[in-house]
């Protein structure tokens, strides 16, 4: 009796293959310079795919047919040469819990900080000047000396710390951007502010 029941136990935890879907088909779609896109969809319509798509994330995808360009760039060459000009901002925030918002921040704006920067301003004057802009801009200047946090450490709020993603992908100072649901925990004068930004 017991060799029977341990006999189906591999079974239990083993990955069935399951059948591969097609959630994008027949897209074709032209985004100018200068020009924002909305994806709008309900839940499993597609709409993060599309974007991670678009934004050169596709590792955790099985396939992807088609071409897309960046100004007339392919992606591949675009991800391979000019990676950082192309930010994907995921729905769910990804931070190091124990280190400050203005920590984060500042290393965010550290790794991007151009070369020739305006009136000679130093690197240091560079980061600290576009991070008060930015945290004025998203309301988080009064956070800069508390833990970003997460579900399990205490930190900022949850409006907070997408506002401190926000920042972070706008701080890259890209090309292409890619938001998956951007206003997710963010009051209605905020997400406003973000779009206008």
């Amino acid at each position: 009796m017991i060799r029977g029941w341990l006999n189906y136990i591999p079974n239990l935890f083993s990955k069935k293959d399951k059948p591969l879907r097609q959630i994008i088909r027949n897209f074709v779609g032209v985004v100018e310079s200068g020009e924002m896109l909305f994806v709008v969809g309900r839940p499993g319509a597609g709409c993060s795919t599309l974007l991670k798509c678009a934004a050169g994330e596709i590792a955790d995808l099985v396939s992807v047919d088609g071409e897309i360009l960046y100004d007339g760039i392919p992606q591949k060459e675009m991800m391979e040469k000019f990676k950082g000009y192309v930010i994907y901002n995921p729905e769910l925030d990804f931070h190091f819990p124990l280190i400050t918002v203005k920590q984060t921040i500042d290393f965010a704006l550290k790794t991007k900080t151009p070369a020739k920067r305006v009136d000679n301003m130093s690197r240091k004057e560079y980061v600290d000047s576009m991070r008060d802009l930015w945290c004025t801009v998203f309301g988080i200047r009064h956070t800069y000396a508390t833990n970003v946090g997460n579900d399990f450490v205490r930190g900022v709020s949850g409006g907070e710390r997408k506002r401190v993603s926000l920042v972070e992908a706008l701080a890259m100072n890209a090309s292409v951007y890619s938001f998956d649901n951007a206003t997710r925990g963010l009051d209605a004068s905020t997400a406003l502010e973000f779009l206008f930004t």
